[in-house]
């Protein structure tokens, strides 16, 4: 008889191990999931902020002058970079890549994170 209900609690046990890791599992690739989608969406935002500067810029016409700010970081990621050509906008980080349009060819100058002066010269658009 005791043989009997030490198996059965093993196997009991087994059960509810396995089934706790399986549960444990589902939510650390869901957590990680979220993670990158959150990632994602800060990424969009900080686009469109940067896409919105340039464009305005653009359509401002000159004389338009403006400070604005790109995060040193992004969900927590500081190795990430910035890019303008071809009337696209990169941030680059962890081995992906997003991009938005803007309604010039080139940008003289170079975004930086922290702080940014943007400025229309006689319709060249100037950023350091």
């Amino acid at each position: 008889m005791r043989g009997q209900v030490s198996i059965e609690f093993i196997v009991y046990f087994s059960i509810v191990i396995l089934i706790g890791a399986y549960f444990l599992t589902s939510y650390l690739i869901t957590d990680q999931r979220l993670y990158y989608i959150n990632m994602e969406n800060e990424v969009d935002t900080v686009l469109k902020d940067i896409v919105y500067e340039i464009n305005s810029a653009v359509t401002s016409g000159p004389g338009y002058e403006r400070k604005f700010f790109i995060p040193e970081n992004i969900g927590g990621y500081s190795n990430y970079k910035i890019t303008v050509g071809n009337n696209l906008v990169f941030i680059d980080w962890d081995n992906r890549s997003k991009s938005k349009t803007i309604i010039t060819e080139s940008i003289n100058g170079k975004l930086s994170k922290g702080w940014n002066w943007i400025r229309n010269v006689n319709g060249v658009i100037y950023v350091n």
